[in-house]
């Protein structure tokens, strides 16, 4: 198995691009991006948001 994804943008990258992709990896990218959004409507920073995401889901290595 390949190492998981790490948290950071690649070029051309969103935050939430950031999520669907790590989250991906662990086959979760639905729910942790259903909670960036939620997330980011409540005025969350991206970054926060995409970490907060990815960390409830425990998506994050």
């Amino acid at each position: 198995m390949s190492a998981p994804p790490v948290f950071e943008r690649l070029a051309g990258e969103t935050w939430r691009d950031v999520v669907a992709r790590v989250a991906g990896h662990y086959g979760l990218a639905q729910e942790c991006l259903e909670e960036y959004d939620t997330l980011s409507s409540n005025d969350y920073d991206t970054y926060k948001g995409a970490w907060c995401a990815l960390y409830e889901w425990d998506c994050l290595a």
